[in-house]
């Protein structure tokens, strides 16, 4: 294993175990030298985006020489991200059989219950994981660095090779090759058009968050766009009946200007789902358990057992008699928003 060195050029030490050691801290801090002795800095920004002198298709030959550009810090990790900051970097090399590369499309398998060469537990939605649903919410591209145990077919015949920027479109969880639960992600390249460079994805590392400046007199700028034209009605109609009151956690939001809910399509009625505007696919929610339905972070069963996406439950949906609810809608919930598969409805049916 060659030497591992510091931005200003000074070899960290010979022993390959201490090697390992301090470059893998390094992927979270900054040093500093009193003499010839490294000291912490501080904890190092994690940098979304393109890395400057990196174009896309840039070539190296093991993980060292990525951890020393910034393109994919950690050495042995395939994710490189936290989870309140959300995933800067990821490597595709083989790791899980889950794992599918399309080209521009990728499906990713997450980290966690692999052990001596195969899958032995269920993952779980922490660490690696939990950060690519962060940079899922917030839209943050990913780099992917494909490795030589790729697919041969997108795969650089020798080290590592950059293929540019992903941005996660849907995450699932579901029954991997050797019978545990493993958490998916489906992303897909990013034109460099389509790409606005963020610089830092976070300021965790500074004491003080500096205030931005802000627009004394924002500009206005015209857009066309196409979307679905909701009837007020029907949305209107199904808080009235529920006393504008959530049908989850049973808040009632009052405000100056009276109370306050929203109407949540159980059956997305956008691309690519087209559900249908009518009240029975129509819930009443407060703001936040309107958020977490449709980013499939809660679902609802059958029996309208409400489950959080780590299998807790938050009792049941209220319902009334005037308000009937299609089951219909709630299957294609679960399957498609929600990621769940046959396997969960079962454990719900317990």
């Amino acid at each position: 294993m060659p030497a591992i060195y510091f931005e200003d050029g000074k070899e960290l030490t010979s022993d390959i175990s201490l090697q390992l050691l301090w470059a893998s801290m390094g992927a979270r801090y900054t040093w500093t030298f009193d003499g010839d002795r490294p000291r912490i800095a501080g904890l190092r920004p994690t940098v979304g985006g393109h890395i400057e002198g990196v174009p896309i298709g840039s070539w190296f030959p093991n993980r060292q020489a990525l951890h020393h550009t910034g393109l994919h810090r950690p050495l042995r990790a395939g994710i490189c991200g936290r989870v309140i900051q959300g995933v800067e970097s990821i490597v595709i090399s083989g790791g899980y059989p889950e794992d599918e590369d399309y080209g521009d499309l990728v499906i990713y398998t997450g980290h966690g219950g692999y052990a001596n060469g195969r899958q032995v537990k269920d993952q779980e939605l922490t660490r690696g994981n939990a950060a690519l649903v962060t940079s899922y919410v917030n839209e943050n591209p990913i780099r992917v660095i494909r490795g030589s145990q790729g697919d041969p077919a997108y795969s650089p015949e020798s080290g590592f090779r950059y293929d540019g920027l992903f941005q996660i479109e849907k995450f699932w969880k579901e029954r991997g090759h050797a019978g545990h639960n493993v958490w998916r992600y489906q992303m897909r390249l990013l034109p460099d058009a389509d790409y606005i460079d963020s610089g830092q994805l976070s300021v965790e590392y500074e004491p003080v968050i500096a205030q931005p400046a802000g627009q004394t007199s924002p500009s206005r700028r015209a857009f066309v766009t196409q979307r679905v034209a909701r009837s007020t009605a029907v949305a209107e109609w199904v808080k009235r009946v529920h006393h504008y009151t959530c049908q989850i956690c049973r808040l009632q939001m009052t405000t100056p200007k009276g109370i306050y809910a929203e109407a949540a399509h159980v059956h997305p009625l956008g691309v690519p789902h087209g559900g249908p505007d009518i009240p029975s696919n129509v819930l009443c929610l407060c703001a936040n358990h309107h958020v977490l339905f449709d980013m499939g972070a809660i679902w609802i069963a059958d029996d309208f057992t409400v489950f959080t996406f780590q299998d807790r439950t938050l009792g049941k949906l209220h319902r009334i008699e005037s308000h009937t609810l299609d089951p219909v809608y709630f299957s294609y919930h679960r399957r498609i928003v929600a990621a769940r598969g046959s396997r969960d409805d079962d454990a719900a049916a317990r």
